[in-house]
C-alpha cells in the first residue's frame, strides 16, 4: 500500500508541476507558490489527524504531491527570473542545497517529534513551518524591488 500511496504522490506532483508551469507563464510564481503552500498545509493536517484509513491517507499524499509540484515549480521560476544567465546555474545549485538541507532538518525534527510525542504534533509542526514559509514569501516579495527582464513576470 505504501508504494501505491507514494506513486500517487509522485503522479500528483507531476500534474501540479505541469499546471503550475502553465499558470506561471500566464500569471506569476507567487500564486503557484501560495497554492503549493496551501496544499502542503492541508496535506500535513491530514497526516496530523490520528487515523489509518487508506482513502484518508491517499488524500494526504495527493495534497502533499500537489504541494511539491506547485512549490518547486514556483521556486525554480523565481531563480530563473531573478538571476542573470551567468549566475543561473549557481542559483539552481544554491536552491537545491537549501531545499536538501531543509528536507533533512525537517525529516529529523518531524521524525523526532513523531517518535517522542505524536504524529499530530509532528505534522502540526510541519504545517506551521509551511504556513510560515507562505507568510515569509509574501513579506519578502512585497519588500523586494527587482526589475524583471523583458517578457518576465515579477
Amino acid at each position: 500500500m505504501a508504494i501505491l500511496l507514494y506513486a500517487a504522490h509522485n503522479g500528483a506532483a507531476t500534474i501540479a508541476a505541469l499546471i503550475g508551469g502553465h499558470v506561471v507563464d500566464r500569471a506569476n510564481p507567487r500564486m503557484v507558490f501560495a497554492a503549493g503552500c496551501a496544499c502542503y498545509v492541508a496535506g500535513y493536517a491530514v497526516f496530523a489527524w490520528d487515523q489509518h484509513a487508506w482513502p484518508v491517507l491517499l488524500g494526504g499524499f495527493l495534497l502533499a504531491g500537489l504541494g511539491i509540484g506547485f512549490a518547486e515549480t514556483a521556486e525554480s521560476t523565481v531563480v530563473a527570473l531573478m538571476l542573470p544567465d551567468h549566475l543561473r546555474g549557481n542559483g539552481y545549485g544554491v536552491l537545491g542545497l537549501v531545499q536538501s538541507m531543509g528536507a533533512l532538518a525537517a525529516s529529523l525534527i518531524v521524525g523526532f517529534l513523531w517518535a517522542t510525542s505524536t504524529p499530530t504534533l509532528a505534522f502540526g509542526y510541519a504545517a506551521a513551518w509551511m504556513l510560515a514559509a507562505a507568510l515569509a514569501a509574501k513579506v519578502i516579495t512585497a519588500t523586494t524591488t527587482s526589475t524583471p527582464r523583458e517578457g518576465q513576470h515579477p
